[in-house]
């Protein structure tokens, strides 16, 4: 998309590239995936002990009567199980990474807050030195004026 065509206003906020997004936009947009991938981490970390379960269960009904210990070590050396966490691990650094993300986002914030409160100091600190060169100017201009007055 060109930038005329931005200019016209022919996209809409999903349309622009994410560097050009608000930083708030990118915050937004951010914290609404890190919340669903939290969402789906959490739930496979709560249900880890019911799939379990199920799991031993589906084994112990199978494969007939057995110890749960047992099955319990039958499920957790399966591939299934392995996959299980795998997935579940996978999901879990998903949802960190996009953590880390917002935290960046609110770290650039700061920086921006930052610079922004550096520029007005040096802005203020140059209308300071310039109003000291002027009255500095117009001092000496007046005591040269004193000194050149002829008193009778």
């Amino acid at each position: 998309m060109t930038t005329s065509e931005r200019a016209m206003g022919k996209m809409g906020i999903k349309d622009i590239p994410n560097r050009d997004k608000p930083l708030s936009e990118r915050f937004r947009l951010t914290g609404k995936e890190w919340v669903q991938a939290n969402k789906v981490a959490s739930s496979m970390e709560e249900g880890k002990t019911s799939a379990l379960a199920k799991k031993k269960t589906e084994l112990m009904n199978k494969q007939g009567e057995m110890s749960e210990a047992k099955a319990e070590r039958i499920v957790k050396s399966s591939n299934d199980w392995a996959e299980y966490l795998q997935a579940m691990v996978n999901l879990r650094a998903i949802a960190d990474d996009l953590k880390i993300e917002l935290d960046a986002l609110q770290i650039e914030k700061s920086e921006q807050i930052n610079e922004s409160a550096n520029s007005r100091a040096e802005r203020n600190r140059g209308l300071c030195r310039r109003e000291i060169q002027v009255r500095t100017f117009w001092l000496t201009k007046e005591r040269k004026a004193r000194s050149r007055r002829v008193v009778f």
